[in-house]
């Protein structure tokens, strides 16, 4: 993590983080050192983070690609984003930026987790709702306890009267 004079930009942005879901970094990292089951390989989670670095490559079939650094106010991770996401997303992934990025966690022995990322988002209130909202979309998709941390915005949200969510 970088040495800031005024505070860590992910600061203010904290609660935001906290009402999409946010996993902190240093919990992946915490996981695959102690092997915890809370978090492992090919576990889906959402990160919110500041981007520290961006490095586009060309794939072997001639794809974009791009190695991104993110941190939080625990830690740093690598980001691999692949063409797709890079495509619907890529002009939110820039230095500096904060972001809010969803993908799969990578845990491979000897070397440091990486998230591969399926969708990102700027770090704001408007990006913020509509990521809750592909939250509650997205949930049939995965297993009960990707399910369970993946509601974690949508049950953070208060609720007046009757919600059904399909």
């Amino acid at each position: 993590t970088g040495l800031y004079l005024s505070g860590h930009p992910m600061d203010e942005l904290a609660p935001l983080a906290k009402r999409v879901g946010a996993v902190p970094i240093a919990d992946i990292y915490n996981a695959q050192e102690s092997g915890s089951s809370e978090l492992s390989d090919g576990e889906y989670v959402t990160l919110c983070g500041v981007v520290l670095s961006v490095k586009m490559k060309l794939t072997k079939s001639s794809t974009n690609m791009a190695y991104v650094t993110i941190e939080d106010m625990t830690g740093s991770i690598e980001l691999l984003v692949f063409e797709r996401a890079l495509t619907s997303a890529g002009q939110y992934i820039s230095p500096e930026s904060p972001v809010i990025v969803y993908g799969r966690v990578s845990m491979r022995e000897d070397e440091e987790p990486k998230l591969v990322c399926d969708e990102a988002y700027p770090l704001t209130e408007e990006s913020a709702e509509e990521y809750i909202r592909a939250a509650g979309r997205r949930r049939g998709r995965q297993t009960s306890r990707q399910n369970d941390r993946m509601m974690r915005p949508v049950q953070a949200q208060p609720v007046q009267g009757d919600h059904v969510l399909y």
